[in-house]
């Protein structure tokens, strides 16, 4: 392995017999490497990684990653492709192409150069674009098939606004949202996320991705998870900023080539226990460390940093918990309220220095209320909330510097940050989690903005008789029983809504029980999913924002190799 710049004798000292056993073994004695195939066989694991370089802060940073990713490669079990924008002007190493292309990753020991074979050099692209990153996910699906799929999108994260921007080209981008214009170019928003998820899925005819995680900041927020649950399985995302050295790649695809029957929990998990303190950065880059030995060196970085898992299944749980939650919170005195959200962990902001940060660990706040409030609907409702928590977060791994983070945060602004132009677009960009959860509306509330009275949306007459006949009745009977006429269901009914059913669809329903609901469950009457109320607005008296930004601690930008140049 060609290394950085270093002393010999402190890189030996550096290395822990473990990880070089891991390493070497991985290497010398794994699957042999694979040459990028034009059409590959069908292999255990397909990851794509997603890097948008295109950024001078964090060019560096990330083809360091495509180096660890090298120092593995991929294996007849394991596809690795990766998809590079880098920046022109910053970092001029590593071929300094300034367009993106695309790699099959490939084993090689020499951590200067990009050893693998470049497949495709697509011209200067907006990684930004929801269609660009479409087209990765599918050609890498139709090319590499597997059986499990990992997406890792790579750059600055922002939390439930997305993140993933691209200053080049300079573009805002199709999106018509207050954000963009404060950010100042197009980034890949959360709600664009959510829909090209969607139609990847559609295109490649993947079920669901195994893992969709965020090598980036402020990701593992609810509302990011709310809003990829419905296309991936697990999830990886850090609640407060990433250092430098990003996810330690070299260790996890070691462990992954090693073992590629892993699944994508482990996989998970494994991503979540190899953070930082196996980064093979701090132990082939000396620019990098200035000096100190890795285990130091990780210290340093882990202090501040956080790492979550999650089980996307469990998601929908934490909502439906959530939602009880703010009714208990509507009926107890706000200022107990916002005093729990004040002393909270918090992370990093990207709204700049005008309002205490809106990031905050949900885990934190519930201790917080209980402990400022007797109210034992109160109390219960959270209990509710941590279990449903402790069910769907799978790993989780924090520095002494972020105490009280557990590994889910949550979006809280303060009442004047909630004023700014409706919530700075919340529901639209976060738009799965405002259909989903209730927790706008009571931003609203607590802010002032909504009448004073607050009580849980009433479910939709399908999934009031899906939650409480889901044994009984079959689920496409529900829906067609009642997708047609928009009669009231009371018990004088049934025959004209039973004979309409069979007109319609020309069969009797697929189970007894559906027909046993249309005689005895029809007293129910329709309801509105939502409740409606007034949204605040900007007002005169508001404060000018000051403009979106990234983290003073953006991801990376702690990186020590600015000053040096990899030769």
């Amino acid at each position: 392995m060609a290394a950085l710049p270093a002393h010999p004798k402190r890189l030996a000292r550096w290395l822990s017999i473990s990880f070089v056993l891991l390493i070497l073994s991985s290497i010398l004695f794994g699957t042999a490497a694979a040459a990028p195939p034009a059409q590959a066989d069908e292999a255990e694991w397909l990851l794509m990684f997603y890097l948008d370089a295109d950024d001078n802060t964090l060019e560096l940073d990330m083809l360091i990653d495509l180096q660890e990713a090298e120092l593995i490669g991929s294996s007849d079990q394991v596809h690795i492709v990766a998809q590079v924008d880098r920046f022109k002007g910053a970092f001029d190493g590593m071929g300094d192409f300034t367009s993106a292309q695309r790699f099959y990753i490939t084993q090689d020991d020499d951590v200067n150069v990009i050893g693998s074979k470049m497949i495709k050099d697509l011209g200067e692209v907006n990684m930004a674009d929801g269609e660009t990153l479409l087209d990765f996910i599918t050609w890498a699906v139709t090319n590499y098939p597997a059986r499990k799929t990992m997406l890792v999108l790579s750059d600055h994260g922002i939390g439930w606004p997305g993140g993933f921007g691209d200053p080049d080209p300079d573009v805002l981008g199709a999106h018509d949202i207050f954000l963009r214009e404060g950010f100042g170019h197009d980034n890949l928003w959360l709600m664009e996320i959510d829909e090209t998820l969607e139609r990847a899925r559609a295109a490649t005819g993947i079920e669901q991705f195994d893992i969709v995680g965020f090598d980036a900041c402020l990701m593992a927020q609810l509302e990011v998870f709310t809003a990829i649950a419905p296309h991936a399985r697990y999830s990886v995302a850090s609640e407060e900023t990433e250092p430098g050295v990003g996810w330690a790649y070299t260790a996890i695809l070691s462990m992954l080539t090693q073992n590629p029957e892993m699944d994508a929990a482990d996989l998970s998990q494994v991503v979540v226990a190899t953070y930082i303190d196996q980064d093979m950065r701090l132990r082939i880059d000396p620019n990098f460390t200035d000096g100190l030995e890795p285990e130091e060196m990780a210290a340093q970085l882990f202090n501040d940093a956080t790492l979550t898992a999650v089980d996307l299944s469990k998601i929908g749980a934490v909502n439906s918990r959530l939602n009880d939650l703010t009714v208990a919170l509507s009926a107890i005195d706000q200022k107990a309220v916002a005093q729990a959200r004040s002393y909270a962990q918090s992370y990093e902001s990207v709204f700049g220095d005008d309002w205490p940060s809106p990031y905050i660990d949900l885990g934190s706040f519930l201790g917080n209320v209980t402990a400022q409030s007797n109210d034992p609907a109160l109390k219960k409702a959270a209990d509710a909330v941590w279990v449903a928590m402790g069910n769907a977060v799978i790993a989780e791994r924090h520095g002494e510097g972020r105490p009280g983070s557990t590994g889910i945060a949550i979006y809280f602004p303060v009442p004047a940050m909630h004023a700014i132009q409706d919530n700075w677009g919340y529901s639209q960009v976060a738009a799965r989690f405002a259909e989903e959860s209730q927790c706008d509306e009571f931003l609203a509330f607590h802010s002032g903005g909504a009448p004073q009275s607050f009580s849980r949306p009433k479910a939709s007459l399908p999934e009031q008789v899906n939650a409480q006949f889901g044994e009984l009745i079959a689920p496409e009977d529900v829906e067609i029983l009642f997708k047609t006429s928009p009669i009231c269901w009371q018990r004088d009914l049934w025959p004209r809504r039973l004979s309409q059913f069979w007109w319609t669809n020309g069969a009797i329903p697929r189970k007894l029980s559906s027909l046993w609901l249309l005689l005895t469950v029809l007293p129910l009457q329709p309801q509105d999913a939502r409740p409606a109320g007034p949204r605040p607005s900007l007002s005169a008296s508001a404060p000018s924002p000051s403009p979106p930004r990234w983290p003073s601690r953006a991801r990376r930008s702690i990186s020590r190799a600015r000053s040096a140049v990899i030769n």
